[in-house]
């Protein structure tokens, strides 16, 4: 069973998991323990976390900005992709605003497919934005009407 839920604070625990699963998923590129520190204490930043059986399986860290967000990451346990987690995990954005922007790199068609279904469209692209390797990254937003 997945339970899902807002991470707030920096508990230690909280910060451990949400550090393996970011190494897990992304090796030497991911965030640091003291950039997820320093993320997690900003008002304009929520975490919201899927977890199986006391584990943190799925990742949604976002940026709010008023009446839009942007996502800084999507993360899912490689062992548990194509469970529906980043559906899971998308499908609260409106909770926080009406429009959501993120960018997403070019080779990541799993991704960018999965975007596309839940209504999010291409608006630009960011040269050489992502290093190691570098790729450009395509942003893409997406609006809902209230």
């Amino acid at each position: 069973m997945i339970e899902m839920r807002e991470i707030n604070g920096l508990e230690e625990e909280q910060v451990s998991s949400i550090e393996e699963l970011l190494r897990l998923v992304y090796g030497a590129s991911s965030w640091t323990r003291q950039q997820i520190q320093s993320n997690l204490s900003l008002e304009s930043s929520r975490y919201l976390g899927a977890w199986r059986e006391g584990k943190l399986v799925a990742l949604l860290v976002l940026h709010l900005m008023g009446q839009e967000q942007e996502i800084l990451q999507l993360v899912v346990d490689p062992d548990c992709r194509r469970q529906g987690l980043a559906r899971l995990l998308l499908e609260q954005l409106e909770q926080y605003g009406p429009q959501t922007f993120l960018e997403v790199r070019r080779s990541n068609h799993a991704a960018r497919t999965l975007y596309q279904k839940i209504g999010f469209k291409e608006i630009g692209i960011r040269k050489n934005y992502y290093h190691a390797p570098i790729e450009d990254a395509f942003v893409l937003r997406r609006e809902i009407e209230r």
